[in-house]
């Protein structure tokens, strides 16, 4: 059936015959607000929540009950090892970060909880975007002190050195560590602010579409 239909196209299109088969809408111009209604653009995609769910429960009980996992170590037979345990330890993050561990567990606590009752919810709505808004904010404002402030980093060229029994290779690899803590934090900085962005643009748009429409291309 499908090599006959492709054959008649063939000859139609060839002979530029035209068919007018009765009950077939006429051809119009594509209008996009002519499509079919499906869903709403307010509708919370529960994947994405579940996994934020689940990136800042582990991150609130990593960072407040197992930080001695953020280090690696090497032992006496000369094998490196992440985490701490029978071996020499060095921590990765100094004092300096855990300052903001608080902050950051509230911050946490809070999108856990509001993640909780979107699924609950099912949509989202004005209040609960101004909240997460709060917490972009407040996010970028500690990720902005961090880069401002003391070195988030516990190992010194002192600590490389005896790890990596190379003074040169110490001295080089820290600014390198450096640098890629001030990336990441600039990341997060950066897609912050996109976030905001998005999250406005979604409050503003919500207002101009009526809630549960959203349209199927």
């Amino acid at each position: 059936m499908v090599l006959i239909f492709a054959i008649l196209e063939w000859a139609i299109f060839r002979t530029g015959a035209k068919i007018d088969v009765k009950g077939l809408p006429k051809e119009k111009e594509w209008d996009p607000r002519f499509l079919t209604i499906l869903s709403t653009p307010n509708q919370v995609k529960m994947g994405e929540a579940i996994v934020e769910i689940l990136a800042c429960f582990a991150a609130i009980v990593i960072f407040n009950f197992f930080p001695e996992v953020i280090g690696f170590g090497y032992g006496t037979d000369g094998a490196w090892y992440i985490g701490a345990g029978n071996w020499t330890f060095i921590p990765l993050l100094s004092s300096a970060f855990y300052y903001y561990v608080p902050y950051l567990t509230l911050v946490w606590s809070l999108t856990i909880i509001l993640n909780i009752i979107l699924l609950r919810m099912g949509h989202w709505n004005t209040a609960a975007r101004i909240i997460l808004i709060g917490l972009k904010v407040i996010s970028i404002l500690i990720a902005a002190l961090m880069l401002a402030g003391p070195s988030l980093l516990a190992i010194t060229v002192e600590t490389l050195t005896t790890s990596l029994g190379n003074a040169e290779w110490a001295q080089s690899m820290l600014p390198i560590l450096s640098q890629l803590v001030h990336l990441v934090l600039w990341l997060a900085i950066l897609l912050g602010i996109l976030d905001i962005v998005r999250l406005i643009y979604r409050m503003i748009a919500g207002k101009q579409l009526p809630l549960n429409i959203h349209y199927q291309i």
